[in-house]
């Protein structure tokens, strides 16, 4: 499970994380950051965009965050639960305000 949120939101409290890097077909470079003890990527950010792919899975506290999409459904593994009570998409979807609206009515205090 993954949350786009603003980059500036993500404040990294204890320990440090080790950055990789990997040039995408676009030419454009995606940046992950991971934990130097497990490798488990907590986050991703495309250089230069002004948000960031956090796996929620890794925080602290995850009690709050209920989904509100799913995305690429339609090569989920025959294992995976696909929910039917929330936004879903058999691909990328092209447009993202429908979820991001579902996620303010969801989430009304905020992440």
């Amino acid at each position: 499970m993954s949350a786009v949120i603003a980059a500036e939101g993500l404040q990294i409290v204890e320990g440090e994380l080790l950055r990789t890097a990997r040039r995408l077909e676009g030419g454009e470079t995606n940046l992950s950051w991971v934990c130097p003890t497990c490798y488990t990527r907590t986050h991703t950010r495309r250089e230069g965009r002004r948000t960031i792919n956090l796996r929620v899975g890794t925080l602290d506290e995850t009690g709050k965050i209920t989904p509100v999409a799913q995305i690429w459904t339609e090569s989920a593994q025959s294992w995976a639960v696909v929910a039917h009570d929330i936004l879903s998409y058999p691909q990328q979807p092209t447009d993202f305000a429908p979820m991001l609206a579902a996620w303010k009515r969801s989430h009304p205090e905020g992440f």
